[in-house]
């Protein structure tokens, strides 16, 4: 009984270790502190191996220190450990262009939109890969349709102040109406 309780307590304390060096690696990454935050991604690592997340911010700040080639491989294993991890397909795609190999870009980048249609920098890069492949109408549709998502949220902010305005005039129109 109190060896079970040993272990469980070890446990608890890893993962809380890990924990800590995970979320100092964020901050790090957050601030720029690149190898830094590799460092505290590397030992949440060793900790517990089959955290995708800490896979995929070691690859970012692998990528951010433009180290691409070991910045895939973590990319790689976060999509081992989880296949349906949308920015990693969406960040392998962006080091598959730095590596110059824009065909598995474009297919990592179809994959990432698979999961979220609506990620404008995807589709940005999945058209600087087709922009690459020379097929310059499909990569123009991309950038537009990256564009058609940045819009909308754009418009949102410029009308959400008038919006309550428009609504009162809608509902005094009826009545300027009926008085004429």
């Amino acid at each position: 009984m109190l060896m079970s309780h040993q272990i469980s307590q070890t446990g608890v304390d890893q993962t809380e270790t890990y924990q800590v060096l995970h979320n100092q690696g964020c901050l790090l990454l957050s601030a720029g502190y690149y190898e830094e935050a590799l460092i505290c991604f590397e030992q949440a690592i060793t900790i517990m191996p089959n955290q995708a997340e800490s896979w995929y911010r070691r690859g970012e700040a692998l990528a951010n220190l433009t180290d691409y080639k070991s910045a895939l491989l973590n990319f790689e294993q976060v999509l081992v450990l989880d296949p349906q991890h949308q920015q990693a397909w969406a960040f392998r795609g962006t080091v598959l262009i730095f590596l110059e190999r824009y065909t598995e870009a474009l297919s990592s980048c179809d994959r990432a939109l698979l999961f979220n249609p609506k990620d404008s920098e995807t589709w940005v890069m999945r058209g600087v890969a087709l922009h690459r492949l020379n097929r310059y109408k499909e990569a123009f549709k991309s950038y537009d349709r990256a564009l058609g998502i940045e819009r909308k949220p754009i418009l949102e902010q410029l009308f959400q102040p008038i919006l309550p305005l428009v609504k009162r005039l809608r509902r005094q129109i009826p009545a300027i109406q009926l008085a004429r």
